[in-house]
């Protein structure tokens, strides 16, 4: 929770240089355009072409957070788990072996921070370098394009002085593109009302006003009918709005408190509908732990599960063959029951209904012949 609320403060902190920085820039831009012209523009490539380097290590470093926040979770549940039984660690002289797991945790959490703090030394550094090859850039770009190959001590000083001044602008938008990356959120409800249907005047859920941030796990929990499934449904979009708006990043995924399968092979239950990619197909099934329970199935990914038990009323004999159990009825009561097979085998009451089922399609199909 600390770090969460620090990077929401750092956010507005540099909040600011969002309208600030564009404009800092334009009007560096426009005045060193007129001191050396379009070579400028050499020096705005360069800028341009650092924003998506700094992107990148912001979103690595967030991630690299988010595995922080894992180890240090565990470590500090098991610290809390010695704190709570020291008694019977000492008791039982079970220091050293406690020690070493935490410490374990620790390297783990060490090793991601020290991947975080390389990355933002590399950010830093060029960013602080940024100006020097802007300046770089633009002077040789001038050299190139002049006609005399020649630079005077005017205007290298007065481009100097705009380059020093557009330093603060582009060390402000690495910071602000690093925090602002941070802190974005993934669900946002903001006073938001539902109901289940307009005709009812009582909102089901009111003044629902939520932001759960990228990466997060969020548990809902309250009384039996306090609102917590309604509240899924709302962000799904399943209840009518009469208020608010709710904000969803990217596509959703949704596991309903009653599990559910299709009625085809385990594949297409674990594709449902995307197409195949072998290697993320193998990363699921591992991620999901399936490989003991895949060797034990006749058919691993390919066998078939959906409903054990099935009972079709129909007139259509030609499926009878497929089913394991016929029920034969006959002014209501059951005749027979058996397979298709065992029905067929002796001269029951299954065998004479096909029997004139067959009889009065042939005559039917003769007489469509004749009349065509």
């Amino acid at each position: 929770m600390a770090v969460d609320c620090q990077r929401i403060q750092d956010t507005f902190t540099y909040l600011w240089s969002i309208m600030s920085v564009p404009v800092q820039t334009a009007i560096g831009i426009f005045l060193l355009w007129q001191i050396v012209g379009p070579s400028c523009l050499a020096g705005l490539v360069v800028l341009i072409l650092l924003v998506p380097i700094n992107s990148y290590v912001a979103v690595k470093q967030r991630q690299l957070q988010g595995e922080v926040m894992r180890w240090k979770g565990a470590r500090t549940k098991l610290m809390n788990e010695v704190l709570n039984g020291i008694k019977v660690l000492k008791m039982y002289a079970w220091e050293l072996p406690f020690q070493d797991k935490i410490l374990a945790l620790r390297r783990h959490e060490l090793k991601k921070l020290i991947k975080i703090a390389f990355l933002q030394g590399f950010s830093t550094f060029c960013w602080l370098l940024a100006p020097f090859i802007v300046t770089l850039a633009t002077f040789a770009t001038f050299l190139l394009m002049s006609k005399s190959h020649f630079f005077t001590a005017k205007k290298a000083f007065v481009a100097l002085a705009l380059f020093n001044i557009l330093r603060l602008p582009i060390n402000l938008l690495s910071q602000t593109i690093s925090v602002a990356v941070q802190v974005k959120f993934a669900i946002e409800t903001e006073r938001g009302t539902f109901t289940w249907e307009r005709s009812i005047t009582q909102a089901t859920l009111r003044e629902i006003n939520l932001k759960i941030p990228e990466g997060h796990l969020v548990a809902v929990v309250g009384q039996v009918g306090s609102g917590k499934s309604s509240l899924i449904s709302a962000m799904l979009g399943e209840m009518q709005k009469l208020q608010g708006k709710v904000t969803l990043k990217g596509t959703v995924a949704y596991v309903p408190q009653s599990a559910w399968i299709q009625n085809a092979t385990l594949m297409d239950n674990i594709l449902f509908g995307k197409t195949f990619l072998h290697k993320k197909y193998k990363k699921v099934l591992e991620a999901c732990a399936l490989g003991p329970d895949l060797d034990i199935l006749p058919g691993r990914d390919l066998i078939e599960i959906g409903e054990k038990t099935r009972v079709l009323v129909t007139h259509g004999v030609h499926w009878l063959p497929m089913v394991d159990t016929i029920v034969v009825m006959v002014n209501g009561r059951i005749s027979e029951i058996g397979s298709y097979e065992d029905l067929m085998s002796h001269d029951g009451p299954f065998a004479q209904f096909l029997k004139t089922y067959l009889t009065m399609d042939v005559r039917s199909e003769i007489n469509d012949q004749e009349f065509f």
